[in-house]
């Protein structure tokens, strides 16, 4: 049966959480609030991404401290955070928003101003 953490190894493995919440208070307090959705998008997807990599660590410490019971857990863990970053990288590299994007701006200038769009006639 696993022993309790002593207050050494409890403090190894709190530590970066702490240190992982308050950074992100302060940056959450210091972030203009955004009206573009692709922003508000990209800013919960790194937000995601950073939960994500602090468990990383957490695990990977617990590993270190207690290489006997950690190990399932860090397995386990890496086994399941991965496919989770892999759709966070690929939703933030996705073209599809950049796609929208363009087909909208040139739907734009199809029906917006005549004096600012190409008519195709030689002048």
């Amino acid at each position: 049966m696993p022993t309790a953490l002593t207050v050494w190894e409890g403090t190894v493995l709190l530590s970066p959480i702490i240190i992982a919440f308050i950074g992100t208070g302060i940056i959450i307090w210091k972030t203009p609030n955004a009206n573009d959705l692709e922003i508000i998008k990209a800013r919960f997807a790194s937000v995601t991404f950073t939960g994500i990599l602090v468990l990383f660590i957490f695990t990977a410490l617990l590993y270190f401290l207690r290489p006997e019971t950690g190990r399932e857990i860090f397995d386990r863990a890496t086994t399941g955070m991965t496919p989770l970053a892999g759709a966070i990288v690929g939703y933030l590299f996705s073209s599809n928003g950049r796609r929208a994007r363009r087909e909208r701006d040139v739907g734009d200038a199809k029906g917006g101003d005549t004096n600012t769009a190409d008519t195709g006639r030689g002048s």
